[in-house]
């Protein structure tokens, strides 16, 4: 299995949030399914319009230059059917938003 790296279709920094949406198909039982997913700035991940999750704001507030990028692991299984729909939608926050009461930015 490989890990893909998803990068943003703007060229600029885009003003809001972004979403990617892929289509899957399941043609045999799965038996385990599980998700690693990490964002510079905050994700949601959605499948099959049911929330993965209980976190808001995610990843959480990280000091990426002492600890690296941190990431989520989910377990899928009970989200996927033979027809799946797969959004992660990213947005500007800890790393490349604006934050605090200084309006300072990417701190």
């Amino acid at each position: 299995m490989e890990n893909h790296w998803i990068k943003s279709p703007c060229s600029e920094k885009c003003a809001g949030a972004i979403s990617f949406v892929k289509k899957a198909q399941v043609r045999d039982h799965i038996a385990s399914a599980k998700v690693m997913i990490s964002s510079v700035g905050l994700y949601e991940l959605v499948i099959n319009e049911q929330k993965v999750g209980n976190r808001v704001l995610t990843p959480g507030f990280t000091s990426y230059n002492k600890r690296g990028i941190q990431y989520q692991k989910y377990d899928i299984t009970d989200y996927l059917s033979s027809e799946n729909t797969v959004r992660i939608t990213v947005a500007p926050g800890w790393a490349v938003g604006y934050i605090g009461y200084a309006h300072n930015k990417e701190i």
